[in-house]
């Protein structure tokens, strides 16, 4: 008979030394966090050197090294999971707080961050507890990866650039937002299957107004018999430029702007529903040369917007933002033509989510609407960057 309780001659502790290796680098987090933080309250940003530098690049490493650790030990080991999972989240959120009272970080990015993790943490606990998961996406990952850059940048000689680390905070608290957002549509069952559509723009936010706007769409199809879906998208554009140079010249009073934007942007939100009231769309519901109308029209006011705020941005002297969305309006005209060519072949093309158009309108009405606050200037034009 065999004794189970018999020892591995080549491991007599019984110990699995790449758990024991992974576990202790994950906890190790748990004292490099707070000497980091520790760090920053002590010395100016003109005082770090490539030895903090040095030392933070070795604490953001250990989140590598665990994994591979934890990968080598072959094991299922749930304390190691939820370890690396919890130590993560203390070690970003002790330093971004250190940041933040020192001043060389927003409070409101900070708390955004501590916010998300401990409210995915809480909706990863609930899940264990019905039996569901919330798995880490790509998103999740680059989130991690912007905090630790984010984290070595402050610790290092580049602290003294205000505009770089700003900008690696504002990047990292987008991205956290953006992850916790997809995290919570996961968890409620946002990402479930999809129904039957008539429409290639038929996401979330659009579908939230869905109602309303084919009430309003019915109105205003029978008050005005002769016009046209082409005509409401032409006209919504022309609104969305006007708002846009309306803030441009001035930038201290954007009411009269954001309420010309509004309007612009109710007029794409209702378009294709009044070409589809109208009769004007094929057996598929949306017609071709209507839908390139659209997506042309919507991207030449998407870049005039975003160049506006860029210049509102640099007239604030607020580089980063003025950075990101100069960077937005070059960067997102390639993703607008490959829709614009899949869309002409007849493919629909789902919208939803924070970089869709409907996002970006409501993240840009948001950025003109709140010009002179710069931590929500960053972190808008952070998230319709990424």
């Amino acid at each position: 008979m065999r004794d189970n309780n018999t020892t591995n001659p080549e491991n007599p502790s019984g110990i699995n030394p790449y758990r024991f290796a992974a576990n202790t680098l994950t906890l190790s987090r748990l004292v490099t966090g707070p000497v980091i933080a520790r760090n920053i309250h002590k010395t100016g940003p003109e005082d770090r050197s490539f030895v903090d530098a040095g030392f933070a690049v070795g604490a953001c490493l250990t989140d590598f090294f665990d994994g591979k650790a934890g990968d080598l030990a072959n094991d299922d080991s749930t304390f190691g999971k939820e370890a690396d999972r919890l130590t993560d989240k203390f070690f970003v959120g002790v330093i971004d707080f250190a940041q933040a009272q020192k001043g060389e970080a927003s409070k409101l990015h900070a708390g955004i961050k501590i916010g998300r993790n401990i409210g995915i943490t809480a909706l990863r606990e609930h899940a264990k507890m019905n039996e569901k998961d919330i798995p880490v996406d790509g998103l999740g990952k680059q989130t991690t990866a912007f905090s630790l850059a984010n984290i070595v940048l402050s610790n290092s000689p580049m602290a003294k650039h205000d505009a770089i680390v700003k900008g690696a905070m504002a990047h990292s608290t987008a991205s956290s937002l953006i992850s916790g957002i997809n995290y919570a549509k996961s968890y409620f069952g946002g990402t479930g299957s999809k129904k039957d559509t008539d429409s290639a723009r038929n996401g979330m936010f659009r579908g939230l107004s869905s109602k309303p706007v084919e009430g309003f769409v019915g109105y205003i199809a029978d008050r005005f018999p002769d016009l046209t879906a082409d005509q409401i998208t032409e006209f919504g554009e022309k609104l969305v430029k006007l708002s846009g140079q309306l803030a441009e010249a001035d930038p201290d009073n954007a009411t009269l702007a954001t309420g010309v934007f509004t309007i612009g942007g109710l007029c794409d939100l209702i378009d294709g529903t009044f070409a589809r009231y109208k009769g004007t769309a094929d057996g598929n519901g949306t017609s071709a040369e209507g839908m390139i109308t659209d997506v042309e029209a919507d991207k030449r006011q998407e870049i005039a917007i975003l160049i506006n705020l860029s210049n509102i941005a640099l007239k604030r002297k607020n580089y980063v933002a003025s950075t990101n969305y100069a960077l937005a309006a070059m960067t997102r005209v390639l993703p607008s033509l490959f829709r614009a060519g899949a869309e002409s072949k007849g493919y629909i093309c789902d919208e939803d989510g924070i970089g869709t158009r409907v996002g970006v309108a409501i993240l840009s009405g948001i950025g003109m609407a709140m010009n002179n606050n710069e931590a929500v200037s960053n972190l808008v034009s952070s998230m319709i960057l990424q």
